[in-house]
């Protein structure tokens, strides 16, 4: 009987050699198909798209720390934080106007 639960490899499309190979670094289950011999995930995770994280900067930054600490504290790309700190700017500007 065929698991219906079994990942399709996104390289080969095999669903018969696909298994478990541990955890990616956001908590996801990752596979390695033993036909291709290539890991994936089904679904990725991005941690600057939690909704928490403009609040987080906001606080962090208020309390002193630049963007590359707090890129790398919250584990974001340099460049979000960037982003985010900018929008968060403008929205200040915004209701202060």
């Amino acid at each position: 009987m065929m698991n219906l639960l079994q990942p399709e490899c996104p390289f080969c499309q095999s669903r018969e050699r696909v298994k478990k190979h541990g955890l990616g670094n956001a908590g996801l289950q990752r596979y390695r198909c033993n036909g291709c011999r290539k890991t994936f995930q089904t679904r990725y995770y991005y941690r600057g798209n939690s909704p928490l994280v403009d609040e987080q900067i906001a606080r962090l930054s208020k309390e002193g720390w630049n963007a590359r600490k707090i890129g790398a504290y919250l584990k974001i790309s340099l460049a979000t934080v960037n982003k985010r700190i900018a929008r968060l700017q403008e929205e200040l500007r915004h209701e202060t106007a």
